[in-house]
């Protein structure tokens, strides 16, 4: 009986070591299972944290990567987008139409001058427009005394002669009103002005006032400085040495000196032929796209670092600010889906590797580790932000 007690016991005992053992394994595998799970989560993000961060998303950029030259130089302006404003002649400032900072369009009023000398203009010009009526008068009067054989022809040559001299005097003054800005009929029924309008020869902004209220102006002293950003272009200083890769039509990209952020691209146009004997370099100009000029942050004369492209071919490529490193790898973070949740967007997140390649004007080149959608959208901006996210996700 006792034999069979000691039977029993050592059944019940390892029935139940049997079954702890179980439910421990089970437990374990459950626990592994869960944190497998949310290793593969994604990082999710509410609008509200998106706006906050400045999270940007875009599609990849197709851009040309290759061998590069980099050069420092100069924005500069284009003659004819670079204009001094001076009066036609002498005289104070009576009003001042515009400030430092000013849009102005090409012929609009930018001062007001004033000068006694403008009124004996206009009282000769009445003149001349009264003696040209006299003159006119004579000249058919004497050819009317001809053609009746009642005339001497010697009076009506001179008569021809006076009207011709008095109509080129009138000309001439009229002529020169209209280069002041002054209206000729107005004057011709007795309206003198006593003002005299400055106008702007070119479109753009002002940047630079020479004069206050009732200063003397003239022709050898510009009243303001006007310049148009849309013609601003890149002079590079490009070593001797380099100069032989250069060619015109190669993609070249700008970056501000005191402004790293902002970008530029254009093109090389001209390749100077002459070396600077002080620095060993050559003059590139660089014609910049348009779309790619804000006239807010960029000035003549800022410094400025240009990387030519002289052999590329069109990669895809991300900003240097989408790309974040953690434990030795890479990562880009693609949008995996967009929806609503409690009435808010909410954003979810997939971390992809990729393998950098060569960067310049502040992308680089992406290969990635799996395949991605050509229509896919990825961070371009806040990476930062959502990978100290995925680390926290590792850490859990």
């Amino acid at each position: 009986m006792k034999h069979l007690y000691n039977i029993l016991s050592f059944m019940i005992v390892a029935t139940f070591c049997g079954c702890s053992t179980d439910n421990t394994t089970h437990k374990e595998q459950s626990h592994d299972d869960d944190h497998q799970e949310h290793s593969t989560q994604d990082i999710v993000l509410t609008q509200k944290q998106v706006s906050t961060v400045s999270i940007s998303l875009g599609k990849l950029d197709m851009r040309e990567m290759g061998h590069s030259i980099r050069a420092n130089g100069k924005l500069m302006l284009k003659p004819q987008d670079n204009a001094s404003v001076a009066p036609i002649v002498g005289g104070n400032i009576k009003r001042l139409m515009v400030a430092e900072g000013s849009a102005v369009c090409a012929g609009q009023v930018v001062a007001y001058i004033e000068n006694s000398s403008i009124i004996e203009l206009q009282q000769n010009y009445l003149t001349a427009c009264k003696e040209l009526d006299f003159a006119r008068q004579e000249h058919a009067r004497q050819k009317k005394l001809v053609t009746q054989k009642a005339g001497i022809e010697k009076n009506l040559q001179q008569a021809s002669c006076n009207y011709e001299m008095t109509m080129a005097k009138q000309n001439g003054l009229k002529q020169q009103l209209l280069q002041l800005g002054i209206s000729p009929t107005k004057i011709s029924y007795g309206s003198f002005v006593r003002e005299i309008p400055v106008r702007t020869p070119i479109s753009g902004t002002v940047y630079k006032i020479n004069c206050k209220i009732g200063s003397y102006v003239n022709e050898q002293n510009p009243l303001m400085e006007i310049a148009n950003s849309k013609g601003l272009y890149a002079s590079l200083n490009v070593f001797e040495k380099d100069l032989a890769q250069v060619r015109k039509g190669q993609s070249v990209d700008v970056q501000l000196t005191y402004q790293p952020e902002i970008h530029m691209y254009g093109t090389v146009e001209r390749i100077n032929q002459t070396v600077n004997s002080n620095t060993k370099s050559v003059n590139v100009q660089v014609s910049l796209a348009p779309q790619s000029i804000n006239s807010k942050t960029t000035i003549q004369e800022s410094n400025i670092l240009g990387t030519i492209n002289t052999s590329s071919h069109k990669v895809e490529t991300l900003p240097d600010d989408a790309i974040i490193s953690n434990e030795g790898k890479n990562y880009v973070f693609q949008l995996i889906r967009k929806e609503r949740e409690s009435g808010m967007a909410v954003y979810h997140f997939k971390p992809i590797e990729v393998i950098m390649g060569c960067s310049s004007g502040g992308f680089t080149q992406v290969t990635f580790a799996e395949n991605v959608d050509a229509n896919a959208l990825f961070v371009k901006s806040g990476a930062f932000y959502i990978g100290s996210m995925m680390a926290d996700h590792g850490e859990h």
